[in-house]
């Protein structure tokens, strides 16, 4: 699951790195065969009536035995709400860019499932 990925709040411009091998019920995720190539996932709705889904590119993610591996740095971009589902897009960044920017600061994950 994503519960381990949290997105900076306070309308700045945020980078996240993400280096993750997810398994996802296989009723609620696409990987696109044609079109835009995304891989999407999303959540069952809530008591209220709410989920969320998750769209990373083209290229973003490999399948591999039986599950997702997504890798690289995103720009998280939200997509409002329809029907009841809050859309969360990660737009790829290439790595070189980051990578060689001498601004950049790293700072790792912490939590109950971020060792």
């Amino acid at each position: 699951s994503f519960n381990g990925l949290k997105v900076k709040e306070g309308g700045k411009l945020g980078l996240v790195h993400v280096d993750i091998d997810v398994e996802w019920p296989n009723t609620t995720v696409n990987a696109e065969q044609s079109g835009y190539g995304r891989l999407i996932f999303w959540t069952d709705q809530d008591q209220n009536g709410f989920g969320t889904e998750y769209l990373f590119p083209k290229g973003s993610y490999v399948y591999l035995h039986g599950s997702y591996m997504v890798k690289g740095y995103f720009i998280i971009r939200t997509g409002g709400m329809h029907q009841g589902v809050s859309s969360v897009a990660f737009e790829k960044v290439d790595d070189a860019i980051v990578l060689l920017n001498p601004a950049v600061n790293e700072t790792k994950a912490r939590g109950s499932r971020c060792p």
